[in-house]
């Protein structure tokens, strides 16, 4: 008697049964983990890559929504991969070599001698101007922020401020959600890099980032130090007495 080939395991119906035995909403699950409820439904109906952000979001907030369900988020995760193995970038071929000529002719010898002659004289006028007491000086330690990243409880950001005022510069893609005082700042989307986006809030503030090391943020004229590449972040701030501080 041929032997019965085991059930498929499923994540997507694992979070949710997970779910339901908990009595949790997608809502309550999207507030406790800081998730959108969009992100969660495609998890539990397996939905296509294409409805993410990037696959590396993805694997982000599965590994998230498991831990918070109380589940095994690297078996959830691989479970997840094995699916999605047929999208993992091809191989790069490496370009042929192109082998140097045998011999170098007189007239690029001697241009190479005149280039070598020109940098050591630059190298020489650029050390003769930095003189002893013309270095910056070293910039403080910035507060790290982030879920599972230290930081400095409630840190103030500027002496005095009537406003929060973020400014984001993008450097590595990264998928953005902001809200100011409750609403939406602007649209969640992927934010590519070389862009620019700043918005203001009167009382509070919230970014939640889904590769927290791909941009610079500026609050109130201050650098704030998100996280690393790869994380998915949430940063909260608030005006406290006159002050701006993260939550």
């Amino acid at each position: 008697m041929a032997a019965v080939a085991p059930s498929p395991f499923h994540e997507g119906r694992t979070l949710r049964r997970a779910r339901q035995r908990k009595h949790l909403s997608i809502a309550e699950a999207a507030e406790a983990t800081r998730i959108s409820e969009r992100f969660l439904q495609a998890l539990e109906r397996e939905a296509p890559i294409e409805e993410f952000p990037a696959i590396v979001y993805a694997r982000a907030f599965l590994r998230e929504y498991a831990t918070y369900l109380g589940l095994d988020s690297e078996k959830l995760v691989r479970a997840f991969d094995a699916r999605h193995e047929a999208q993992e970038a091809p191989q790069l071929v490496p370009a042929p070599v192109v082998p140097p000529p045998r011999r170098w002719p007189a007239r690029a010898a001697a241009l190479i001698s005149v280039g070598v002659v020109v940098t050591l004289a630059v190298m020489k006028l650029t050390t003769a101007g930095n003189t002893p007491g013309t270095r910056p000086p070293p910039q403080g330690r910035l507060p790290v922020i982030g879920r599972g990243v230290p930081t400095d409880s409630h840190q103030p950001t500027h002496p005095s401020a009537r406003r929060i005022h973020l400014v984001i510069r993008v450097h590595a893609a990264c998928w953005t959600e902001a809200t100011a005082d409750g609403k939406p700042a602007f649209t969640a989307r992927t934010l590519q890099p070389g862009e620019r986006v700043s918005f203001n809030a009167k009382k509070a503030a919230e970014l939640r980032l889904g590769n927290a090391g791909g941009i610079k943020l500026v609050v109130n004229g201050k650098r704030i130090r998100t996280g690393a590449s790869g994380q998915v972040v949430t940063l909260s701030f608030a005006r406290r007495g006159g002050k701006v501080v993260v939550r």
